[in-house]
């Protein structure tokens, strides 16, 4: 049995079988012994005084034969000629310390053999390496770090590098002889060679191997592999590949939809073009300036000349003055070498036809750019998607700008109105500019309309004008569920389920899912959970999916009853990614870390949508340095990270003062294009701020030319506790002449700036303007007072705030008027503090005690000081100790 043991451990060794149906009774002294290589197979000296019996194993057994082919083929016993002397000095010793000493090898050394391979001799040695190494750590069952997806990345960027190509392959076979673990990140830099090389063949097997490995496809895959077909010239690769990552739910770039139009348009295939374009609406809602000019090309090929000037007319609008170089380079491209490619890409008979056509086309449209004052034509379809974009990037107010300038211009499409609605309802509390869109559908005569009018109620539903919304709804002449809908939500939104409830008995015939959804996430928003899991039970079967089971999960989270809704969860039939990341997010909300990780880990097939929520979680409970670890994991996994995924890190990066990760992020956004919508931007700013950087803070600031509110409060917040008091309330006033109206977080930061600063008057100032702009103070704001007040030496005037404050005072409140009796020596205002303190019992009672018992003392009113000293001992209060530390560096 000492054979059979020592046939499984080479097993073991060369390759990683399910199963070896060795037995003992095949082993014979037959003559077709397998005779093992040199020392770039197996070593020997893993089993010392055993190898010359191993080495007399027939292969009689077809496993043990197919383990001896295995070990012949991976052996790699040609002969190295040109490896250079720094390469083959670190084989050396990394094959000396595994066969000779049989102990690990630094990782250092692996690492710099990886970074010295500079030709294909050199990549060879590192796969011998890799090899033996992987053989060490089988027989020894070691598992080491270097055997990672990691690893295999640097491994096939140094084949990369070299042009060892076949080597980079190998680094992809799926359970490879060399313990390289196969990842996306891998693939991509061979991808990137065959884009540069344009070289089909090998994208297509790269591709092959992807789909070995199970390894999911990602946007940068996707990116890649349409620019080889497009450069290589293959529409028919690209539509088999474009298929496969539609079907896998690959969200596809923006510029990966580019070169995918342009390819479109250079074939002069308009179904095509219109058919990528409508699959790039759902994902983007505004075309970039190539997306733009594809789309002038398509109406271009339809004859259309005058709807293709008024896309560039759009797009020029929407262009910086900064970027119109590349617009005019990109208009020249569409006028000179488009044609050329178009033709080149028809067939005998159409040439000449094309060639004609475009011919009194293309001056057509450019006749139609230079007169479009007098004769707009501008298509509903782009106008609507820019209008759509300034909502969703949270710019609802731009998105009003522009409806009112083509207005102006003397352009109106009744399809504008629900957008524009939608924008006003945004703008809270501006009900007055959908109240003027409501007397403009009426005097074009859209009001009846039932789309028109669904969005007028829903708009009155979410500024708290329920009364105007039903007013609407009790005059339209036709409705449908939709409009239903609206009026639903809108009462349900503003509290009032009984006449919600009673609408929804009233359409019991066609009600339809979102119906159902507006009752129940009502009643979760009113903590009714028992009425809105009653309203699921009754539910009808069909119109249960996993949105509708999702939106009631969503109720027992959003009222942190994670038990119950665990037990929900687990008869979920169908859970997909969201339904995941509800529980993940639930366990973040309660502060359970532990579990909410737990649950990360149970999912079996993670994607972006998981991994932000795991990594904004972590962020959001003070987790800072698992959020940046988790952020480092999920790119090596494959993932790209999105807007919602740095906005996340950059925040991690705020708490724990980890500047050079965030400059890292700032740098991936610029490279791989993310955008810089108002959650990013802020988090930029904050980030900044937070580790210091005023400079680059600022740079961030004057980059934007649409600034958010948020990003205002961030700049303001940064200058405050950078002691720029003065700048800070310069920018404060500014913001207010833009029409900006600021919030309870801007109020705060200008406070704090007035503190930073001592500016009495002005903070007293900035205080009374909250009333004016119906923002109502909390405690903070009121600390904020107080400290002024008190640094000023207007004792009485603080205590008198405290007295008559509408919000019970905190520790930091009655800390901060405490130290400033202790400024200003006054002990008989301090006496007073210290009364409301014991009559609110305040958790930093001894903390107080002790200040004022040092004030004493610092009055000479040694007794006192003394006497306190003792009351405090009866209490079992002590003095917590100070504190200092100091950072070796």
């Amino acid at each position: 049995m000492q054979y059979l043991s020592y046939s499984r451990k080479i097993a073991r060794v060369l390759k990683p079988l399910a199963l070896i149906e060795t037995d003992v009774r095949f082993l014979s002294n037959a003559s077709h012994v397998v005779q093992w290589p040199s020392h770039r197979s197996l070593s020997y000296s893993a089993f010392p005084g055993k190898m010359d019996t191993c080495n007399q194993l027939y292969a009689q057994s077809p496993m043990t034969g197919l383990m001896m082919l295995r070990a012949n083929f991976s052996s790699e016993a040609k002969h190295v000629e040109n490896p250079t002397e720094a390469v083959k000095e670190l084989h050396g010793k990394i094959l000396d310390s595994v066969n000779v000493k049989r102990s690990m090898p630094p990782n250092a050394w692996l690492w710099s053999l990886i970074e010295n391979c500079r030709n294909e001799d050199d990549v060879s040695f590192l796969f011998d390496v890799l090899q033996n190494l992987r053989r060490f750590r089988l027989s020894n069952l070691r598992i080491h770090d270097n055997f990672n997806c990691n690893l295999c990345q640097q491994v096939a960027k140094s084949c990369v590098r070299v042009g060892a190509i076949n080597h980079g392959k190998r680094a992809l076979w799926k359970h490879n002889v060399h313990g390289l673990t196969p990842s996306v990140a891998s693939a991509h830099h061979l991808l990137s060679y065959a884009l540069e090389h344009k070289d089909a063949k090998l994208m297509d097997e790269v591709m092959k191997l992807l789909k070995i490995n199970n390894l999911p496809l990602q946007p940068g895959t996707a990116d890649l592999v349409f620019r080889i077909c497009h450069d290589t010239d293959n529409w028919d690769l690209l539509a088999k590949y474009s298929k496969k990552f539609c079907k896998s739910g690959v969200k596809l770039r923006k510029t990966t939809f580019d070169v995918w139009m342009e390819f479109a348009a250079k074939r002069g295939d308009t179904e095509s073009l219109w058919n990528v374009d409508k699959l790039r609406s759902e994902s983007y809602t505004q075309h970039t300036l190539s997306g733009a000019f594809s789309c002038a090309k398509g109406f271009l090929l339809e004859h259309k000349p005058e709807e293709a000037a008024a896309v560039i007319q759009i797009i020029c609008q929407a262009y910086p003055d900064e970027k119109k170089s590349a617009l005019e380079a990109e208009f020249k491209k569409l006028v000179n070498e488009w044609p050329v490619d178009i033709i080149k890409h028809q067939n005998e008979e159409d040439k000449k036809a094309v060639a004609a056509s475009l011919k009194s086309d293309i001056p057509a449209m450019v006749n139609a750019l230079m007169n479009l004052e007098e004769h707009l034509s501008l298509g509903e379809f782009h106008v609507s998607n820019l209008i759509k974009n300034h909502i969703s990037r949270g710019s609802p107010i731009q998105a009003l700008v522009l409806y009112h300038g083509i207005r102006h211009r003397g352009v109106y499409f009744p399809g504008w109105i629900p957008l524009i609605l939608k924008a006003c309802a945004c703008v809270v509390p501006r009900v007055f500019l959908g109240k003027l869109l409501h007397s403009e559908s009426i005097k074009f005569g859209v009001c009846s309309d039932v789309m028109v009018g669904s969005s007028l109620i829903s708009m009155y539903g979410k500024c708290g004008c329920v009364v105007s919304a039903r007013k609407v709804f009790d005059e339209m002449p036709e409705r449908n569920v939709a409009t239903w809908n609206a009026i639903i939500g809108g009462y349900m939104g503003n509290g009032d389920a009984v006449s919600a409830s009673g609408l929804f008995e009233e359409i019991s015939v066609c009600r339809n899912t979102v119906t159902w959804i507006e009752m129940i996430k009502g009643y979760g928003k009113r903590k009714e959970i028992e009425k809105a899991r009653e309203l699921f039970e009754r539910m009808p079967f069909e119109l249960k999916n996993v949105k509708t089971w999702s939106v009631m999960l969503g109720v027992y989270v959003g009222n942190r009853k994670m038990e119950d809704a665990w037990k929900f969860f687990e008869d979920i039939p169908e859970k997909n990614s969201f339904v995941w990341s509800l529980m993940i997010s639930g366990y973040f909300r309660i502060g359970d870390v532990h579990e909410a990780t737990a649950t990360f880990y149970r999912v079996f097939a993670r994607d972006l949508v998981i991994w932000n929520t795991l990594i904004t979680g972590y962020a959001q409970n003070g987790y800072s340095d698992d959020a940046i670890d988790a952020f480092y994991n999920m790119q090596g996994e494959g993932y790209e990270p999105d807007a919602v995924t740095v906005s996340s890190v950059l925040s991690a990066c705020a708490q724990s003062g980890r500047l050079d990760v965030g400059r890292e992020v700032h740098s991936l956004i610029n490279r791989k294009g993310i955008e810089l919508n108002q959650f990013v931007s802020n988090a930029l700013i904050d980030m900044y701020a937070k580790c210091g950087d005023l400079e680059n803070a600022t740079s961030v600031f004057e980059s934007f030319s649409l600034r958010s509110l948020a990003c205002w409060n961030s700049m303001i917040s940064c200058l405050a506790i950078h002691g720029k008091g003065k700048e800070a309330l310069e920018m404060f006033r500014t913001m207010e002449s833009l029409d900006l109206k600021p919030d309870e977080i801007t109020f705060l930061a200008v406070l704090i700036a007035c503190v930073h600063g001592g500016f009495l008057m002005e903070g007293l100032k900035i205080f009374s303007e909250m009333k004016t702009q119906d923002v109502k103070p909390n405690v903070k704001h009121f600390g904020c007072l107080i400290h002024l007040l008190g640094r000023s030496g207007k004792l009485k005037e603080a205590y008198r705030l405290v007295k008559e404050m509408p919000v019970k005072p905190n520790d930091t409140v009655l800390g901060a008027l405490l130290g400033a009796c202790k400024v200003h020596k006054d002990t008989e205002m301090a006496e007073q503090v210290m009364k409301i303190i014991e009559t609110a019992g305040n958790s930093d009672s001894e903390n107080h005690l002790a200040s004022i018992s040092n004030l004493y003392a610092h009055t000479e009113r040694w007794e006192t000081a003394e006497a306190l000293r003792v009351e405090m001992e009866k209490r079992g209060l002590e003095k917590s100790p100070g504190l200092s530390s100091v950072v070796l560096i």
